[in-house]
């Protein structure tokens, strides 16, 4: 696998269209590479800004990519509308949906892409804290450790519904993630795998972190804990008995200060 090769998956990698077996070897590849974990850090936001338009409008998205001709970005937001001018980095995110689709000889459809699991995700693209008023409970904190990858759920759950989206940074170079959620009939699973750009794990010893739920009531629970003693972590889960659309957020903070370093508003 060539360095070059590397250089086009970013924004696949964003919207969570690579192959597991692409996706580890990225991860793999992003702590060895500043260009491409800049690369990842400078498309990390803007799922959320797709997450934002109208489907109609992302779809078109996708189409202007393949005809070759500019995306013209009409929403309603002005914020919105100023994200949308970065076209190029908007493109990208188009452009690699429907690459990643050509390649998987999988036609491209609105229900069966990574740009449908991440406007399922709708709105909330600018929200990078949690709210004041919420306590973290002392309750259920376990140790992450490696599962069965998201895409084959237990069997009591069901029909499943799965959400793809890679977490707003919120402490610059602290961290990257890719989330998988599972809406499933018992409640709700994550999956994700992280990367460390400041490789703090490295000059300051094993770094601990914790994924963080917070529920629509604003009560924040420790999913899970896990330590960093490597360039990334990969196949971490956890679950709660907490559906889906009872949920308000998801963050990743370090163990110690508390800290927020990555966020997902639902």
């Amino acid at each position: 696998m060539t360095a070059d090769r590397f250089r086009e998956w970013d924004a696949a990698y964003v919207l969570g269209a690579l192959s597991a077996e692409d996706r580890h070897a990225f991860e793999r590849h992003l702590p060895t590479c500043p260009a491409c974990a800049g690369a990842v850090a400078e498309l990390a936001g803007l799922p959320g800004i797709l997450a934002a338009l109208p489907a109609a409008e992302a779809v078109a998205l996708t189409e202007d990519v393949a005809d070759g001709a500019p995306a013209v970005p009409t929403a309603d937001d002005a914020h919105l509308r100023s994200a949308l001018r970065q076209s190029s980095l908007v493109q990208r995110l188009a452009g690699a949906a429907v690459t990643r689709t050509r390649h998987n000889r999988v036609r491209l459809a609105l229900a069966g892409t990574a740009v449908a699991a991440v406007l399922a995700l709708g709105g909330g693209f600018l929200g990078a804290a949690l709210a004041t008023s919420s306590t973290l409970e002392a309750g259920p904190a376990v140790t992450a450790t490696p599962a069965p990858p998201a895409s084959t759920p237990p069997a009591s759950a069901g029909t499943a519904s799965t959400l793809v989206v890679a977490m707003e940074p919120v402490e610059a170079d602290a961290l990257t993630a890719a989330l998988t959620i599972t809406d499933t009939d018992w409640g709700t699973r994550f999956d994700w795998s992280c990367v460390y750009p400041n490789q703090l794990w490295k000059d300051n010893g094993p770094q601990d972190y914790d994924m963080v739920m917070t529920d629509r009531a604003g009560t924040s629970t420790v999913l899970a804990t896990w330590t960093a003693t490597s360039p990334s972590t990969e196949d971490l889960a956890a679950s709660t008995d907490v559906t889906l659309d009872q949920i308000q957020s998801v963050e990743i903070r370090a163990s110690k200060s508390g800290t927020p370093l990555a966020h997902t508003d639902l």
